[in-house]
């Protein structure tokens, strides 16, 4: 989808507070993936490294989320009332240009 969400993934995983997934893309809330592993299966691609305390905000980044259908993301809010959603968008023709660079081979960046 080419929205920088691998940018914005190495860089929150930088930050001391924020434990990010070990996976970026780990789909789980989009169908039928979800269905596919438990929440067990979820929680534990955010264990704290060395035996250390779990950090305070946990997260992962998905670009595909944000095609989710309103009933999906109300069955995630059930799921995770506490859950908090960030979604960042890209101006489209900038995104549409960055995807074709990419997809003919030819992105620097």
């Amino acid at each position: 989808m080419r929205c920088g969400s691998t940018w914005l993934y190495e860089v929150l995983k930088c930050h001391p507070q924020i434990q990010m997934s070990d996976a970026k893309e780990m789909n789980f809330f989009f169908q039928p993936e979800m269905l596919q592993q438990d929440l067990s299966w979820y929680e534990s691609h955010f264990r704290a490294s060395n035996g250390s305390e779990p950090k305070a905000v946990r997260g992962e980044i998905t670009p595909r989320y944000a095609r989710l259908k309103a009933w999906q993301v109300n069955g995630i809010a059930k799921l995770l009332p506490h859950l908090r959603i960030v979604l960042t968008l890209r101006h489209p023709i900038e995104r549409m240009w960055s995807q074709t660079l990419f997809d003919l081979g030819t992105f620097e960046g």
